[in-house]
């Protein structure tokens, strides 16, 4: 016992040493101390109760079939009722996550993504409807030409310009290869 002890703070002097000054070191102690109760404790505890047998009765208890099947029936269903709450919730952040960052490509107005996952969690295929923005043209205000009729500012959005940036976002971020994303325009 004396020899297990004096291993122990021999080894415990060095990580006492080793552990630099901060607010880590107070843990460091406390451990070492409970190293050193356990080491002291072990054998006094040993020779103690050297003639009791404890017993628990609560590990070897044994559930009848009935009661076992319907506990295992209930731990299935409450587990399906975890996994479809929680596939919903990953969806809805999913297609959030990609209506966001189809947004910031330039000429989009707004965006509404559906996804379709694989019963994994993996990503099936993504059906993202565009709107795109135009301003609207300004002729007269109060009898005033704001644009002259040769200079009128129409900003054309291109279609396949904006769908290649947002498959490439996806592809980037998902992994998803671009014949599975489908995007369709609107308005605009």
């Amino acid at each position: 016992m004396v020899r297990n002890l004096l291993v122990i703070i021999i080894i415990s002097s060095f990580l006492e040493l080793l552990v630099p000054e901060g607010r880590i070191k107070p843990f460091v102690r406390l451990a070492v101390g409970l190293f050193i109760l356990i080491a002291i404790l072990s054998p006094t505890l040993n020779l103690l109760s050297k003639n009791q047998d404890l017993k628990v009765n609560l590990w070897d208890y044994q559930m009848e079939e009935g009661i076992k099947q319907e506990v295992q029936e209930k731990g299935k269903n409450l587990n399906q009722q975890m996994m479809d709450t929680g596939e919903n919730i990953i969806k809805d952040k999913i297609q959030g996550q990609i209506s966001a960052v189809s947004n910031l490509v330039p000429g989009v107005h707004d965006v509404e993504t559906q996804v379709q996952m694989e019963p994994s969690g993996d990503l099936k295929k993504v059906k993202i409807t565009v709107r795109t923005t135009q301003p609207d043209r300004v002729n007269t205000v109060q009898g005033i030409n704001v644009f002259s009729s040769t200079e009128e500012p129409i900003i054309e959005v291109d279609q396949k310009q904006i769908k290649n940036k947002i498959t490439q976002v996806i592809n980037n971020l998902y992994g998803l290869p671009s014949n599975d994303v489908e995007i369709e325009f609107e308005g605009g």
